[in-house]
């Protein structure tokens, strides 16, 4: 895939839970549905996708293991897609870098 927009990394202390582990779910994003703002336990606090999560009332226990790093891309620069979730990409850039990004910022490289 190929960056048509820059991204920049919002919030460099991301959420990280493993597989099994309670966070407290909070408010719904409004504009990218399907995510909710989520605390662990070790105080950090961050954006994760509902489809990860088995909700209990104001907590959630993680289906799998979820890191919240976002990559910061470049117009022009080429990704490889690993996963998509809710209008939003995980990728790889050339370089190993991984992590995630709006779907909106990716086309076809063509």
């Amino acid at each position: 895939m190929k960056v048509v927009r820059d991204h920049e990394v919002v919030y460099p202390d991301p959420l990280r839970v493993r597989a099994g582990e309670r966070v407290r779910v909070g408010r719904e994003d409004d504009e990218f549905p399907g995510w909710a703002w989520c605390a662990a336990a070790d105080g950090r606090e961050g954006w994760a996708p509902l489809a990860i999560l088995r909700r209990d009332g104001a907590e959630g226990v993680a289906r799998r293991d979820y890191d919240a790093t976002e990559l910061a891309v470049k117009r022009g620069q080429r990704v490889e897609v690993l996963e998509e979730l809710s209008g939003w990409a995980r990728v790889a850039s050339a370089e190993g870098r991984v992590g995630w990004v709006p779907r909106d910022c990716l086309a076809p490289a063509g």
